[in-house]
């Protein structure tokens, strides 16, 4: 049984392969004093610590902590959902960043402790090629838009669709 706190997955055989990339990398949820350094990894609202906080008060949550030589350098706020009816629950890790593999294997971990069925992320980074990874239908992305803020009004509204300009009229 391995234990989720401790876990280095770097291998001694793999300082042969790779020695300038060896280091010990730990995995276990964050703790209330490393909230500062969460938020300033966070590359989304919806990864930071306020958000978790939010969700927390209705689902639970994980924070997923990803330490190389004793340093937080990534993390991955999950949200656990009950299935009605179903003694399962399901993952949700909105706009992270790319997960490696063994953050993925780490995240499978987790949901089995949970009892979960599957973990869906949705990185805010674009797709990778080579992932193993399958491509899911985003359930904010694609409703996601990024405004230009330092334009007019008025340039702002030339850029929309006539319907949208006519819905904010009314």
């Amino acid at each position: 049984h391995r234990d989720l706190h401790s876990f280095p997955t770097r291998r001694s055989s793999d300082l042969m392969l790779k020695p300038y990339n060896w280091f010990m990398v730990e995995y276990r949820e964050v703790q209330e004093g490393e909230r500062e350094r969460w938020d300033e990894l966070a590359g989304h609202p919806m990864q930071s610590w306020a958000w978790g906080e939010f969700r927390g008060q209705r689902q639970p949550i994980n924070r997923l902590g990803v330490y190389e030589d004793g340093t937080l350098q990534r993390g991955y706020l999950v949200v656990w959902t009950k299935l009605p009816k179903l003694p399962y629950h399901f993952g949700y890790v909105p706009m992270s960043g790319w997960p490696t593999e063994e953050d993925v294997r780490q995240l499978s971990g987790w949901a089995k402790r949970r009892n979960a069925i599957g973990v869906r992320l949705e990185p805010a980074a674009s797709f990778a090629i080579h992932s193993p990874l399958q491509r899911g239908r985003g359930l904010f992305k694609p409703k996601t838009y990024l405004w230009n803020l330092t334009l007019s009004e008025e340039e702002l509204l030339q850029r929309m669709h006539q319907k949208a300009r006519y819905n904010i009229k009314v």
